[in-house]
Protein backbone atom coordinates (compact mmCIF):
# COMPACT_ATOMS: atom_id res chain seq x y z
CA UNK A 1 0.00 0.00 0.00
CA UNK A 2 2.76 2.26 0.93
CA UNK A 3 4.51 1.75 -2.50
CA UNK A 4 1.27 1.95 -4.31
CA UNK A 5 1.15 5.80 -2.63
CA UNK A 6 4.75 6.73 -2.90
CA UNK A 7 4.05 5.70 -6.62
CA UNK A 8 1.28 7.83 -7.05
CA UNK A 9 3.07 11.07 -5.51
CA UNK A 10 5.87 10.46 -7.68
CA UNK A 11 3.84 10.07 -10.39
CA UNK A 12 2.46 13.44 -10.22
CA UNK A 13 5.07 15.10 -9.68
CA UNK A 14 6.54 13.70 -13.04
CA UNK A 15 3.03 14.54 -15.00
CA UNK A 16 3.39 18.39 -13.22
CA UNK A 17 7.07 18.65 -14.31
CA UNK A 18 5.82 17.25 -17.67
CA UNK A 19 3.94 20.17 -18.24
CA UNK A 20 5.96 22.45 -16.58
CA UNK A 21 8.91 21.38 -19.27
CA UNK A 22 7.05 21.66 -22.18
CA UNK A 23 5.68 24.91 -21.55
CA UNK A 24 9.28 26.29 -21.08
CA UNK A 25 10.48 24.41 -24.36
CA UNK A 26 7.49 25.96 -25.72
CA UNK A 27 8.38 29.42 -24.84
CA UNK A 28 5.54 29.69 -22.07
CA UNK A 29 2.73 29.06 -24.58
CA UNK A 30 0.41 27.76 -21.53
CA UNK A 31 -0.35 30.55 -18.84
CA UNK A 32 0.18 29.46 -14.96
CA UNK A 33 -3.70 28.31 -14.27
CA UNK A 34 -2.85 25.85 -17.65
CA UNK A 35 -0.31 24.51 -16.08
CA UNK A 36 -2.17 23.61 -13.74
CA UNK A 37 -5.38 22.22 -14.92
CA UNK A 38 -3.60 20.23 -17.65
CA UNK A 39 -1.30 18.82 -14.53
CA UNK A 40 -4.56 17.76 -12.90
CA UNK A 41 -6.28 15.97 -15.55
CA UNK A 42 -2.84 14.42 -16.20
CA UNK A 43 -3.01 13.52 -12.92
CA UNK A 44 -6.52 12.58 -12.32
CA UNK A 45 -6.06 10.53 -15.81
CA UNK A 46 -2.37 9.17 -15.80
CA UNK A 47 -2.15 8.28 -12.19
CA UNK A 48 -4.09 5.34 -12.48
CA UNK A 49 -3.29 3.58 -15.22
CA UNK A 50 0.38 4.36 -13.58
CA UNK A 51 -0.69 2.26 -10.66
CA UNK A 52 -2.49 -0.40 -13.45
CA UNK A 53 -0.98 -0.78 -16.70
CA UNK A 54 2.37 1.49 -15.64
CA UNK A 55 4.78 2.73 -18.12
CA UNK A 56 2.27 2.22 -21.06
CA UNK A 57 0.36 4.55 -19.26
CA UNK A 58 2.55 6.97 -20.96
CA UNK A 59 1.12 6.92 -24.16
CA UNK A 60 -2.20 8.32 -22.64
CA UNK A 61 -0.27 11.05 -21.58
CA UNK A 62 1.59 11.92 -24.77
CA UNK A 63 -2.22 11.78 -26.76
CA UNK A 64 -4.03 14.43 -24.11
CA UNK A 65 -0.84 16.71 -24.17
CA UNK A 66 -0.25 16.60 -28.07
CA UNK A 67 -4.12 17.24 -28.27
CA UNK A 68 -4.16 19.95 -25.53
CA UNK A 69 -1.02 21.64 -27.13
CA UNK A 70 -3.09 21.14 -30.88
CA UNK A 71 -5.62 23.27 -28.82
CA UNK A 72 -3.39 25.93 -28.07
CA UNK A 73 -2.65 26.64 -31.73
CA UNK A 74 0.19 24.88 -32.02
CA UNK A 75 1.14 22.58 -35.15
CA UNK A 76 1.09 18.74 -34.97
CA UNK A 77 4.47 18.95 -35.18
CA UNK A 78 5.00 21.61 -32.54
CA UNK A 79 2.95 19.00 -30.33
CA UNK A 80 4.27 16.06 -31.17
CA UNK A 81 7.69 17.60 -29.96
CA UNK A 82 6.57 19.56 -27.50
CA UNK A 83 5.44 16.45 -25.79
CA UNK A 84 7.78 13.76 -26.48
CA UNK A 85 10.81 15.89 -26.30
CA UNK A 86 10.60 16.40 -22.30
CA UNK A 87 9.42 13.16 -21.58
CA UNK A 88 12.62 11.83 -23.71
CA UNK A 89 14.09 14.49 -21.14
CA UNK A 90 12.92 13.20 -18.10
CA UNK A 91 13.65 9.90 -18.70
CA UNK A 92 17.45 10.42 -19.30
CA UNK A 93 17.90 12.28 -15.96
CA UNK A 94 15.55 9.26 -14.49
CA UNK A 95 18.29 6.94 -15.87
CA UNK A 96 21.17 8.86 -14.84
CA UNK A 97 19.70 9.14 -11.37
CA UNK A 98 19.91 5.92 -10.99
CA UNK A 99 22.79 5.29 -12.12
CA UNK A 100 23.95 7.45 -9.37
CA UNK A 101 22.19 5.85 -6.75
CA UNK A 102 22.48 2.45 -7.87
CA UNK A 103 26.49 2.03 -9.31
CA UNK A 104 28.08 5.11 -7.36
CA UNK A 105 26.31 4.95 -3.92
CA UNK A 106 25.37 1.63 -3.77
CA UNK A 107 21.92 2.25 -3.58
CA UNK A 108 18.54 0.40 -4.63
CA UNK A 109 16.63 1.38 -7.25
CA UNK A 110 13.24 0.51 -5.54
CA UNK A 111 12.99 4.42 -4.03
CA UNK A 112 9.09 3.42 -4.23
CA UNK A 113 9.41 1.03 -1.21
CA UNK A 114 11.67 3.19 0.62
CA UNK A 115 9.84 6.53 2.11
CA UNK A 116 8.36 9.63 1.13
CA UNK A 117 11.90 11.70 1.60
CA UNK A 118 13.32 9.97 -0.68
CA UNK A 119 10.70 10.59 -3.02
CA UNK A 120 10.39 14.13 -2.52
CA UNK A 121 13.97 14.42 -2.81
CA UNK A 122 14.29 12.72 -6.08
CA UNK A 123 11.46 14.76 -7.62
CA UNK A 124 13.22 18.14 -6.51
CA UNK A 125 16.16 17.17 -8.06
CA UNK A 126 14.43 16.03 -11.28
CA UNK A 127 12.49 19.12 -11.50
CA UNK A 128 15.78 21.19 -10.60
CA UNK A 129 17.63 19.22 -13.66
CA UNK A 130 14.48 19.42 -16.02
CA UNK A 131 13.94 23.35 -15.71
CA UNK A 132 17.58 24.13 -16.10
CA UNK A 133 18.21 22.19 -19.28
CA UNK A 134 14.34 23.00 -20.67
CA UNK A 135 15.80 26.57 -20.21
CA UNK A 136 18.82 25.30 -22.30
CA UNK A 137 16.84 23.66 -25.18
CA UNK A 138 14.55 26.77 -24.89
CA UNK A 139 17.27 29.19 -25.51
CA UNK A 140 18.66 27.21 -28.39
CA UNK A 141 15.32 27.11 -30.10
CA UNK A 142 15.35 30.51 -30.76
CA UNK A 143 18.66 30.41 -32.80
CA UNK A 144 17.98 31.37 -36.52
CA UNK A 145 19.36 28.15 -37.64
CA UNK A 146 16.23 25.92 -35.57
CA UNK A 147 13.96 28.59 -36.69
CA UNK A 148 14.64 28.60 -41.03
CA UNK A 149 14.64 24.96 -40.27
CA UNK A 150 12.46 23.13 -43.52
CA UNK A 151 9.40 20.92 -43.33
CA UNK A 152 11.54 17.78 -43.56
CA UNK A 153 13.84 18.19 -41.31
CA UNK A 154 11.01 18.44 -39.14
CA UNK A 155 9.36 15.31 -39.80
CA UNK A 156 12.72 13.31 -39.46
CA UNK A 157 12.86 14.85 -36.19
CA UNK A 158 9.39 13.55 -35.06
CA UNK A 159 10.44 10.37 -36.54
CA UNK A 160 13.45 10.49 -34.07
CA UNK A 161 11.48 11.06 -31.37
CA UNK A 162 8.75 8.39 -32.49
CA UNK A 163 11.81 5.93 -32.49
CA UNK A 164 13.05 7.49 -28.79
CA UNK A 165 9.88 6.64 -27.35
CA UNK A 166 9.63 3.20 -29.21
CA UNK A 167 13.34 2.76 -28.00
CA UNK A 168 12.29 4.06 -24.24
CA UNK A 169 9.50 1.28 -24.25
CA UNK A 170 12.30 -1.52 -25.16
CA UNK A 171 14.59 -0.53 -22.01
CA UNK A 172 11.66 -0.61 -19.79
CA UNK A 173 10.69 -3.69 -21.31
CA UNK A 174 14.09 -5.26 -21.05
CA UNK A 175 14.84 -4.18 -17.15
CA UNK A 176 11.29 -5.56 -16.08
CA UNK A 177 12.19 -9.21 -18.09
CA UNK A 178 14.94 -8.51 -15.27
CA UNK A 179 13.23 -8.05 -12.19
CA UNK A 180 14.45 -4.06 -12.45
CA UNK A 181 17.49 -5.68 -10.84
CA UNK A 182 20.19 -3.55 -10.02
CA UNK A 183 23.05 -4.83 -13.03
CA UNK A 184 20.37 -4.47 -15.37
CA UNK A 185 19.70 -0.95 -14.47
CA UNK A 186 23.13 0.14 -14.47
CA UNK A 187 23.62 -1.39 -17.90
CA UNK A 188 20.64 -0.14 -19.44
CA UNK A 189 21.65 3.18 -18.19
CA UNK A 190 24.37 3.27 -20.30
CA UNK A 191 23.09 2.37 -22.89
CA UNK A 192 20.32 4.87 -23.25
CA UNK A 193 22.39 7.35 -21.98
CA UNK A 194 24.54 6.17 -25.24
CA UNK A 195 21.76 6.67 -27.21
CA UNK A 196 20.79 9.89 -26.37
CA UNK A 197 24.42 10.51 -27.24
CA UNK A 198 23.73 9.44 -30.49
CA UNK A 199 20.37 10.95 -30.95
CA UNK A 200 21.91 14.42 -30.03
CA UNK A 201 24.51 14.25 -32.69
CA UNK A 202 21.73 13.33 -35.29
CA UNK A 203 19.77 16.40 -33.97
CA UNK A 204 22.78 18.39 -34.43
CA UNK A 205 23.59 17.10 -37.91
CA UNK A 206 20.03 18.08 -38.96
CA UNK A 207 20.37 21.58 -37.97
CA UNK A 208 24.13 21.73 -39.26
CA UNK A 209 22.18 21.03 -42.71
CA UNK A 210 19.53 23.44 -41.87
CA UNK A 211 22.31 25.96 -41.48
CA UNK A 212 23.58 25.26 -44.81
CA UNK A 213 20.55 25.38 -46.47
CA UNK A 214 19.61 29.05 -44.76
CA UNK A 215 23.20 30.16 -46.07
CA UNK A 216 22.75 28.68 -49.54
CA UNK A 217 19.09 30.75 -49.48
CA UNK A 218 20.99 33.74 -48.69
CA UNK A 219 23.86 33.57 -51.09
CA UNK A 220 20.80 33.43 -53.76
CA UNK A 221 19.18 36.04 -52.51
CA UNK A 222 22.81 37.88 -52.66
CA UNK A 223 23.26 37.04 -55.88
CA UNK A 224 19.46 38.07 -57.16
CA UNK A 225 20.15 41.77 -55.38
CA UNK A 226 23.77 41.37 -57.36
CA UNK A 227 22.56 40.58 -60.65
CA UNK A 228 19.90 43.55 -60.04
CA UNK A 229 22.27 45.77 -59.60
CA UNK A 230 24.44 44.73 -61.98
CA UNK A 231 21.41 45.23 -64.54
CA UNK A 232 20.40 48.79 -62.79
CA UNK A 233 23.60 49.97 -63.85
CA UNK A 234 23.92 48.72 -67.43
CA UNK A 235 20.66 50.69 -67.64
CA UNK A 236 21.99 53.76 -65.90
CA UNK A 237 25.21 53.56 -68.29
CA UNK A 238 23.04 53.02 -71.15
CA UNK A 239 20.69 56.20 -70.12
CA UNK A 240 23.85 58.10 -69.88
CA UNK A 241 24.99 57.40 -72.99
CA UNK A 242 22.25 58.39 -74.45
CA UNK A 243 21.91 61.69 -72.53
CA UNK A 244 25.70 62.42 -74.17
CA UNK A 245 23.76 62.14 -77.54
CA UNK A 246 20.94 63.59 -77.01
CA UNK A 247 23.10 66.21 -75.53
CA UNK A 248 24.44 67.66 -78.20
CA UNK A 249 20.89 67.64 -80.48
CA UNK A 250 19.76 69.65 -78.07
CA UNK A 251 22.33 72.15 -78.25
CA UNK A 252 21.77 72.06 -82.32
CA UNK A 253 18.47 72.66 -81.42
CA UNK A 254 18.29 75.49 -79.49
CA UNK A 255 21.24 77.01 -81.48
CA UNK A 256 18.54 77.03 -84.88
CA UNK A 257 15.95 77.91 -82.53
CA UNK A 258 17.94 81.21 -81.09
CA UNK A 259 18.92 82.30 -84.41
CA UNK A 260 15.60 82.10 -85.53
CA UNK A 261 14.32 83.82 -82.43
CA UNK A 262 11.15 81.78 -82.34
CA UNK A 263 9.97 81.87 -78.96
CA UNK A 264 7.22 79.95 -79.51
CA UNK A 265 9.04 76.59 -80.53
CA UNK A 266 11.76 77.43 -78.26
CA UNK A 267 9.45 77.30 -75.22
CA UNK A 268 7.52 73.84 -77.18
CA UNK A 269 10.76 72.27 -77.09
CA UNK A 270 11.85 73.17 -73.77
CA UNK A 271 8.68 71.79 -71.99
CA UNK A 272 8.50 68.48 -74.50
CA UNK A 273 12.14 67.91 -74.99
CA UNK A 274 14.58 69.28 -72.11
CA UNK A 275 12.14 68.52 -69.52
CA UNK A 276 11.47 65.24 -69.63
CA UNK A 277 14.83 64.47 -70.19
CA UNK A 278 15.96 66.54 -67.17
CA UNK A 279 13.51 64.57 -65.42
CA UNK A 280 14.66 61.06 -66.64
CA UNK A 281 18.34 61.94 -65.73
CA UNK A 282 17.27 63.09 -62.19
CA UNK A 283 15.55 59.79 -61.59
CA UNK A 284 18.43 58.09 -63.36
CA UNK A 285 20.93 60.21 -60.59
CA UNK A 286 18.63 59.13 -57.43
CA UNK A 287 18.83 55.28 -58.54
CA UNK A 288 22.57 55.55 -58.63
CA UNK A 289 22.85 57.19 -55.52
CA UNK A 290 20.88 54.52 -53.90
CA UNK A 291 22.72 51.69 -55.61
CA UNK A 292 26.31 53.05 -54.78
CA UNK A 293 24.85 53.43 -51.24
CA UNK A 294 23.71 50.12 -50.46
CA UNK A 295 26.23 48.64 -48.47
CA UNK A 296 24.09 44.89 -47.58
CA UNK A 297 23.31 43.85 -51.81
CA UNK A 298 21.06 41.35 -49.73
CA UNK A 299 18.82 44.20 -48.30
Amino acid sequence: MQSVFLLTVSGVSQLFILVMSANIIGRRFLTRREVVYLGIILSLIGTPLLVTVQYFSLLVVLGITILAFRWKKKSWIESVVLSILPLFLMICINYVLEWITVAILGGSNAIYEGNIVSVIISSIILYLMAYAVSLLIEKLSRAETYRNNSKESSYLMVALLIVTIIMMYLFIYLESLYSFSNDIIIANSLLFCIYAIGINCVFMLILRAGQLQLQIKKQKVQLGKLNEYTREMERISSDMNNFNHDYINILTSLHGYIEKGDTLLLKNYFQETIQPLNQALLNSKTQLSEFTNRKDLSQ
